[in-house]
């Protein structure tokens, strides 16, 4: 270098013992004379100058790029193969299988001294994380992290952080799911088109928005066909389960919107002839809409599916536990008698509030679920015994009004229960007592009450007589055979009663709604 610059150090300069100091010094002074000398700067900065002899070599000296190690070339070779082996159908391989330390996210072996850095500039990979996994030499007290990524996955978040760069917003963790079928296959991921050196990226939300503003992506119907776009390539699966409510269902629409199939994987996409499919959907969800793969038509009503377990997750006194008896095909009948009745009561609150609409959307939809379910699918034999003491009770109390109490919807329900607890206290186990007592009580307080049907209803049968038919089928098919002569816990209880009352509602509704056809048809007298 002092050659190069043809000018004398100065003694002082030179008169330094320590060498890193000397040299660190001299650099500066160098520096100093190429900003006052533009010959100076030439020579060290421009083209065949010092920096880059230094760098690069000459006269058959290596330079200093020789000794630099750089991933560029290894991610390269290993993505090279594993395209290769997955083209081939062979199984996947490493260059040392050997090695004990394992990726962060493929779990694939890794060497020691891979390990990562916050420079390496991963889409929110921490690097610092402590995870206790298995083979990692990362401690709690270590000052130093040691997190492992394999090659491919480096590939892939470098690859995920460029085009986050180029669509922009806040990032949100890293990716568990990718799609789509617009850029799957062996050519998904080319462009048709010189003007788009990247992938337009369109998130779920993009696929849904209407109105368009500055910056923002719009799906404008015939765009998807001209050129390739990465459909929510790069979204996270929230993890609460109100958002994964939200994020399906943008999905969902976003499918029928595209009139093309969306297919979500985490691991490695697969041939499928479902509309939408996604291979990592939460069990709950599966549940929920009918499986992980639906079928076009299948699509509307998982939307509505998606839209009310939303209502009853957001309503209080419903929440999640009566969200999982509902996602379940097992506890789906119980359930929704369970929140329709809960929305009944809120609409009796609050007829004109904001969420009036939603909740009688709600409503509706569980109405129309409860019918089908007693035309098309046989019901458990517990459900069974609730709905049809509803039916029966039709028959001898009349037609609650649409302000009516809990309790008077529930009244020959309670009747019952409460006089065989009490029985049960008093150790009374005689079935003919039971019918008995239970009749004479529902009579009593019907009448008392002025709550009994009118006798087109009971087909022109006796209260009396009626009343020991509801007392006989209570005692039979709800005291001892769903509830084996024993009170049940207040959970139990709350959805028995949820059941019947659904079930009574509905029959003394269809009862009035037949008689007011009988009336209409009769002949007008002159």
């Amino acid at each position: 270098m002092l050659t190069t610059l043809a000018k004398p150090r100065p003694d002082w300069l030179a008169a330094i013992q320590d060498e890193a100091s000397r040299r660190t010094l001299t650099s500066l002074w160098a520096l100093a004379l190429a900003l006052r000398d533009e010959a100076i700067d030439s020579v060290i900065w421009d083209e065949e100058g010092l920096l880059q002899r230094w760098l690069e070599g000459e006269n058959g000296q290596p330079g200093f790029n020789a000794f630099i190690e750089m991933r560029g070339e290894k991610i390269t070779a290993a993505v090279e193969r594993h395209f290769h082996q997955l083209l081939n159908q062979q199984r996947l391989t490493v260059d040392d299988e050997q090695a004990e330390n394992r990726c962060l996210f493929t779990d694939e072996p890794v060497a020691a001294a891979d390990t990562i850095d916050k420079a390496l500039g991963l889409y929110e990979v921490k690097v610092s994380a402590f995870s206790g996994r298995d083979n990692r030499l990362e401690t709690i007290t270590s000052e130093r992290s040691q997190t492992h990524v394999g090659l491919i996955s480096v590939a892939e978040h470098k690859l995920r952080s460029r085009i986050h760069e180029g669509k922009g917003g806040k990032p949100d963790g890293v990716p568990t799911l990718i799609s789509s079928p617009s850029t799957s296959g062996l050519f998904g991921g080319l462009g048709l088109s010189n003007s788009h050196q990247l992938l337009t990226p369109l998130s779920s939300y993009d696929l849904s928005r209407l109105e368009i503003k500055k910056d923002a992506v719009v799906y404008d119907g015939t765009g998807i066909y001209s050129q390739r776009y990465r459909v929510a390539r790069f979204e996270r699966m929230p993890e609460k389960l109100e958002g994964q409510l939200t994020f399906l269902e943008l999905l969902l629409r976003a499918c029928r919107r595209l009139g093309r199939p969306i297919h979500i994987f985490r691991g490695l996409p697969t041939p499928q002839r479902a509309f939408f499919h996604c291979d990592a959907m939460p069990r709950l969800l599966a549940h929920l809409i009918g499986g992980s793969s639906l079928r076009l038509e299948q699509l509307p009503h998982a939307i509505k599916q998606l839209q009310l377990a939303k209502i009853i997750l957001e309503t209080n006194g419903l929440g999640y536990d009566v969200l999982m008896l509902y996602a379940s095909p097992r506890t789906r009948f119980a359930a929704l008698c369970l929140a329709w009745c809960r929305l009944h009561d809120d609409l009796k609150e609050s007829a004109k509030a904001q969420k009036a609409g939603s909740l009688r959307f709600a409503q509706a939809e569980l109405e129309q679920q409860f019918i089908q379910q007693l035309e098309d699918n046989p019901m458990s034999e517990h459900d069974g015994a609730l709905v049809r003491l509803g039916q029966a009770a039709a028959r001898i109390q009349r037609q609650p009004l649409a302000s009516a109490s809990n309790s008077e919807e529930m009244l020959v329900y309670k009747l019952c229960l409460d006089f065989a607890e009490k029985a049960y206290a008093h150790r009374q186990t005689d079935e003919a007592s039971l019918i008995n007592g239970i009749a004479s009580e529902l009579e009593t307080n019907l009448v008392r009450k002025d709550k009994m049907a009118a006798s087109r209803h009971r087909d022109s049968h006796s209260l009396r007589d009626e009343c020991i038919s509801v007392a006989e089928q209570f005692v039979r098919e709800v005291w001892q055979g769903v509830l084996k002569q024993r009170p049940c816990a207040q959970r139990s209880r709350s959805i028995l009663g949820s059941i019947y009352r659904m079930s009574f509602i509905r029959a003394v509704r269809v009862k009035k709604d037949e008689q007011n056809v009988v009336s209409e048809s009769l002949p007008i007298e002159p």
